[in-house]
């Protein structure tokens, strides 16, 4: 789903077996049964992970993780992105609400990679 209306970008990559390493520093805190799946990564102080389970994001010192089971929402955050608007291949901001009915803006890479894990968000949302 992820490539079929989007794809990786300079910092989102599907994680397999040949790149895990690169993001061992993620992938170290994951549960038993718990797979890596989709990452974006800036740096060490800026990344998202979709595992199989879960919802992680980081940006500077915020950290959040959400179980699939617990978004009950999934959406553009057009309040943030109120500056690109006029163009959809621009949006870089995610709302995810949990079902206690907290918001959580996650930040990703534009183009492709923000098509194909809104699309893969919206999927487990379902």
């Amino acid at each position: 789903m992820f490539k079929r209306v989007g794809g990786e970008g300079e910092f989102t990559k599907i994680i397999t077996e040949q790149n895990e390493a690169d993001y061992a520093e993620q992938l170290s805190n994951l549960e038993e049964n718990e797979k890596g799946l989709i990452i974006y990564r800036r740096n060490n102080n800026d990344w998202f992970l979709l595992t199989s389970k879960r919802v992680i994001s980081v940006q500077n010192d915020n950290r959040f993780a959400i179980a699939h089971a617990d978004i009950i929402d999934v959406d553009v955050a057009f309040k943030e992105e109120h500056e690109n608007l006029g163009s959809s291949r621009l949006f870089t901001r995610i709302a995810l609400t949990d079902k206690e009915g907290k918001r959580h803006v996650i930040q990703l890479e534009h183009g492709l990679a923000f098509s194909g894990i809104i699309q893969v968000l919206y999927f487990i949302n379902r």
